[in-house]
């Protein structure tokens, strides 16, 4: 999987939680992760930096229980979806329509997809609107302009491209990555490495915090036992008195759980965390910390529920 962002391209990042993109809500401590190459043509700007030997991870496709199976979908005009599940075969987005995303998140599995307008409207985060790529993929074609995305799209099988102007405002993983003309790239810095699904990644941007890597700290976050059946202790570090949050995310990095701890003070912190409730299966264990200067990760942490 490689990479390349062409003249023109704007990449950034930004935290959804703390409102839309832009003003101060605009991050530039991001990383550009690719599992074979990064190539950045002239006139192409990241703010954050490039990881162009990102390894494999493993994370396997989620799989619906059931499903709105709507065969080939063509939209020309003002569409919504709502909270669900749906199966298509190619989607195509033409024109410049509207696409609502209503009642909380839609997942569509795809072959092939084409999209252009407005897509993801309505979405309080781009984690209510994922894409995954079926096996039998294609591809995927963000064209036109401005088309303006809010969303992820999971397609580590086949290659997206993302062309013409407007904005990305999300995380997107696939096997090639091809960025061009003056599109700008907004990664959603909450979705942590919820986003970094599957076997090859591709513009999975991570804050890593103030002072650099969160691997440079030791291990800032950590849960225990990993795997569990339902009842985890998790253990911080601050380098400083801060809010504490905990999320707990899925594989297709929605938000899934929150437990807020309130304000903590400097060094080391300890909770219980009940995940009763929760079906088996990979999560994430996000911490955010707020000092009163803006909500900064302190750790990520990849968590295997067993059930009861």
């Amino acid at each position: 999987m490689d990479l390349i962002i062409n003249s023109g391209v704007l990449v950034d990042s930004y935290r959804s939680s703390l409102g839309a993109y832009g003003g101060s809500n605009v991050g530039s401590q991001g990383a550009v992760r690719a599992a074979l190459g990064i190539t950045v043509n002239s006139g192409g700007v990241v703010h954050g930096s490039l990881d162009p030997n990102d390894p494999a991870g493993s994370t396997p496709m989620p799989t619906p229980t059931s499903y709105t199976d709507l065969g080939d979908l063509n939209i020309g005009s003002d569409y919504t979806f709502y909270a669900g599940d749906y199966l298509v075969d190619t989607l195509n987005i033409n024109g410049t329509p509207v696409i609502h995303v209503q009642g909380g998140q839609v997942r569509i599995w795809f072959n092939n997809m084409d999209l252009a307008g407005t897509v993801g409207a309505g979405a309080g985060t781009p984690s209510q609107l994922v894409f995954f790529s079926r096996t039998t993929a294609g591809q995927v074609a963000i064209n036109g302009g401005p088309t303006n995305f809010v969303g992820v799209i999971y397609a580590p099988n086949i290659p997206v491209t993302l062309n013409g102007t407007g904005s990305y405002s999300g995380a997107c993983v696939a096997s090639r990555v091809i960025l061009n003309s003056a599109v700008a790239v907004h990664y959603d810095q909450d979705l942590g490495n919820g986003c970094n699904l599957g076997a090859s990644r591709a513009l999975a941007v991570k804050d890593p915090g103030p002072g650099g890597s969160a691997a440079a700290a030791g291990k800032p976050l950590v849960v225990v036992p990993n795997p569990a059946h339902d009842r985890v202790q998790v253990a911080f570090h601050l380098d400083g008195p801060a809010h504490v949050r905990l999320l707990l995310m899925d594989v297709s990095g929605a938000r899934v759980g929150t437990l807020d701890l309130g304000p903590q003070p400097a060094g080391q912190g300890q909770v219980a965390w009940d995940l009763r409730g929760y079906a088996a299966g990979l999560y994430f264990v996000v911490g955010l910390a707020d000092p009163g200067s803006g909500v900064h990760e302190i750790g990520l942490f990849k968590l295997a529920l067993l059930g009861p």
